[in-house]
């Protein structure tokens, strides 16, 4: 489903040995996390990236999550198979869930995405965040 962040986006394949996200080769990466369907890696700068499946708003897309390269199956889902920039600056953490993103900043504050029916992407919202 993309989540392994390669340029190929095969539904159900699956990479056996190692290999590297060939995408985020010149940028230096200090930290990744993985939910259910996406993925997230943070450079030594603060920027995040994300990648993988975003049906539930994960990503940190937005609405138009189809107009950010994204390829849509037959259910309607959006997947995006090569890292795209989220948050450009001042991410010190990250951390995902099955299908929401959550990210403490530099200054010390939180934010939320994604799916929020019990309010785990930290909104007052039980909905997509």
């Amino acid at each position: 489903m993309g989540q392994l962040g390669h340029t190929s986006l095969q539904y159900g394949g699956k990479e056996l040995i190692p290999r590297r996200v060939v995408s985020l080769d010149s940028i230096f990466i200090k930290n990744a996390a993985c939910g259910g369907v996406h993925t997230c890696a943070l450079t030594q700068e603060g920027a995040l990236y994300a990648w993988g499946g975003g049906q539930s708003g994960q990503l940190g897309l937005g609405p138009d999550t189809g107009l950010f390269s994204c390829v849509a199956n037959d259910s309607r889902t959006f997947f995006r198979n090569i890292p795209v920039l989220v948050v450009p600056k001042g991410v010190q953490l990250v951390a995902c869930g099955h299908s929401h993103t959550l990210i403490c900043m530099r200054d010390g504050r939180i934010h939320g995405w994604g799916y929020n029916s019990y309010g785990q992407a930290a909104n007052e919202k039980t909905t997509y965040a």
